[in-house]
């Protein structure tokens, strides 16, 4: 069974699945060098056309994640977030709140007013599908559709299910989508059943989402820096902004299942009373505030939903869930037996979702072949063309040991950018599109920052970890998942040992977001790790994106040359190519 999966929203994205196994995954934002990039993914298309040309001519199904009609691209999120706060004709502005003070008193009733103005009917979403794949004769019986959450939970429960036999607790949260911002399952056997589902005008995230704004910050983008910077507050700073957000969402008194507002203001449209109540407080107050006021009702909600079911293996998916340390306190909860995160688990993976569920549903609750989320192209599609263009401002040298020269540069104090193998689908950057350092030394950061990443200053960045060596570095909670943390999903406590590594620890509390690395799923970059170890003692590496700030991570060998010649990065290693400037 052929199955192509798509999804058009926030992180459009394809994969494509045959007989269970998914062979490629790929984001609309990697082609097209735009962060986020929604709508139609015309540029996977083009790939997957171009590259397995077999495969999209004789397509079983077409698989889209949502029923909602609508294209969404981040310029229409933005557009959308300018209305709710009256500043759709003015300049955005930067800053803090500061820099919003005036906009409850004075712009907000007309932005409402423009903001509810009726929009133009959105063209059928099968109907766009089909014309941009109709030279592959697509018949229209072979579309099928998945609600967005359902979406979510597919992905969670047959991506990450590991005994088909037992119960698992499936449960999702995000801003929104087809009317929903939550739902509660169950999965066994291979399939699925709805306990509870939270309409989306009661989103927490939502709330986040409004807050990032009102902080200066993007929307649907920037709300890990939030969570970055709650460690830094003290807690008598952040107690009123957590008293403010308790009196606008709850969790409902019957089963505890669902998420409620006690404010007449549905979630989408809490950004002018978000401004009007806190006004005048500290950004730093109201971004702990706000991180505090998550993890509290998501480990309550975790909790009733354990109770109410009995069923203690938990899966979780959905935006909200890119929130490391509220997975963290789920992991050590005392009611959970288990615990996992699908990797990545925004809108990007509803179109990996959408194709489990759809192959499960022809194959009697057969599970997909799922193993790896290093699903997209390899840097050997245009490194020929790469070298060609390049030729006169970058050195490539053939290396008879790729890896092995990775940890021998990274032991000498350099920074090197690693683009090899098949790329990562999403967020998170596993070793094959990497920038590496040595984390012993906490000038990296500086270093990193000036030379490419631009990160704000209380950002961390994250250590990749031999599985052999996670217990010697990491406080594992028994709940966490089998192999630990392969996907950085999950901020671990840190051991005495963590003086091997403090550049890449947060620099307020010293927790990790770990990418724990085993030999089984991450051969190479295994072996770059454990090249270093042998040369430095230490099993651990600074990982971080290969990206530059506000760009996509790098998809092929142009991509990662052209950052390489537009910054201070000295060594970049494609495949078994050093790379360098002339």
């Amino acid at each position: 069974m052929k199955i192509l999966g798509i999804n058009t929203g926030i992180g459009a994205s394809i994969c494509l699945m045959e007989e269970g196994r998914v062979f490629l995954a790929l984001e609309e934002e990697r082609p097209t060098r735009i962060k986020g990039k929604g709508g139609l993914p015309l540029r996977c298309f083009e790939y997957a056309r171009e590259n397995h040309a077999e495969f999209m001519n004789d397509l079983d199904c077409v698989a889209l994640a949502d029923l909602s009609d609508v294209f969404i691209e981040r310029e229409d999120l933005s557009l959308r977030y300018d209305r709710r706060f009256g500043k759709d004709e003015e300049p955005r502005q930067s800053g803090l709140l500061c820099s919003l003070r005036s906009v409850a008193s004075k712009h907000i009733p007309e932005g409402i007013k423009r903001a509810i103005r009726p929009l133009p009917a959105p063209p059928d979403l099968v109907t766009e599908i089909q014309n941009e794949l109709s030279e592959l004769e697509i018949p229209r019986d072979k579309f099928v559709r998945l609600r967005h959450h359902d979406c979510h939970a597919s992905a969670a429960y047959f991506g990450l299910v590991e005994e088909w036999e037992r119960p698992y607790l499936i449960l999702t949260l995000d801003g929104g989508g087809d009317s929903e911002c939550a739902s509660v399952s169950v999965g066994e056997r291979g399939q699925l059943r709805r306990v509870a589902g939270t309409p989306s005008g009661n989103a927490i995230g939502n709330i986040y989402s409004n807050i990032t704004y009102l902080l200066g910050l993007k929307p649907h983008e920037h709300e890990y820096k939030i969570m970055g910077l709650e460690p830094y507050v003290p807690q008598k700073y952040r107690a009123k902004v957590c008293e403010i957000l308790r009196s606008y969402l709850h969790l409902d008194s019957d089963t505890g299942l669902t998420f409620e507002r006690t404010t007449p203001e549905n979630t989408n449209w809490i950004g002018p009373k978000l401004a009007q109540d806190l006004q005048y407080m500290r950004f730093d107050s109201i971004a702990a505030g706000l991180q505090q006021f998550t993890e509290e009702l998501i480990v309550e909600w975790v909790r009733n939903a354990i109770r109410h079911t009995g069923v203690a293996d938990v899966l979780l998916s959905g935006g909200v869930f890119m929130n490391v340390k509220a997975n963290k306190l789920i992991s050590e909860m005392p009611e959970v037996r288990s615990v996992n995160v699908f990797p990545s688990c925004g809108d990007e993976s509803n179109s990996l979702g959408v194709a489990f569920h759809t192959y499960a549903g022809a194959n009697s609750g057969r599970l997909p072949d799922f193993d790896s989320y290093t699903l997209g192209p390899s840097p050997s599609f245009d490194f020929q063309e790469a070298q060609q263009r390049f030729s006169n401002s970058c050195r490539f040298e053939k290396l008879s040991d790729p890896n092995g020269k990775v940890a021998e540069l990274l032991a000498q104090g350099h920074v090197v950018a690693r683009c090899a193998g098949p790329m990562e689908v999403g967020a998170r950057a596993l070793g094959n599109r990497s920038l590496l350092a040595d984390p012993s030394n906490p000038d990296v950061v500086e270093r990193l920052n000036f030379m490419i990443k631009q990160r704000d200053f209380w950002m961390p960045f994250a250590p990749a970890i031999l599985a052999e060596d996670a217990e010697r570095y990491l406080e594992i909670p028994d709940a966490a998942p089998t192999g630990v943390s392969p996907y950085m999903m999950f901020a671990f406590e840190t051991k005495e040992t963590r003086t091997d590594m403090p550049a890449a620890l947060h620099r307020a509390d010293r927790t990790a977001r770990a990418q724990i690395v085993s030999r089984d799923l991450y051969p190479d970059f295994h072996e770059v790790i454990s090249n270093f170890r042998e040369l430095t003692g230490r099993g651990a590496l600074l990982n971080t994106s290969f990206n530059r700030h506000g760009e996509p991570i790098v998809m092929g060998t142009i991509d990662a040359v052209e950052i390489l010649l537009a910054t201070d990065l000295e060594y970049l290693v494609v495949e078994d190519h050093l790379i360098t400037k002339l």
